[in-house]
């Protein structure tokens, strides 16, 4: 996953949502690639910080999934 890579793409001030989970059901499932091994929220969290997003965390899970955000600086 190269996140900072994903940089540029967003506008300043703009959000990235990443979706993570290992055994998603239900109307989500679509979202979730197979045969992977999935990090943890809070891995996510810090490979986010650590590429140069701001205000990154885990805000929530649905069905399996678990959803991190965060925020590109001006």
């Amino acid at each position: 996953l190269r996140i900072a890579a994903l940089v540029p793409a967003v506008r300043a001030g703009g959000r990235i949502v990443v979706v993570i989970g290992a055994q998603a059901q239900g109307p989500l499932a679509f979202l979730k690639s197979t045969g992977s091994h999935e990090p943890e929220p809070a891995a996510v969290v810090d490979r986010l910080e650590r590429a140069g997003w701001h205000r990154a965390r885990s805000i929530g899970g649905h069905d399996g999934l678990e959803f991190v955000e965060a925020v590109r600086s001006s």
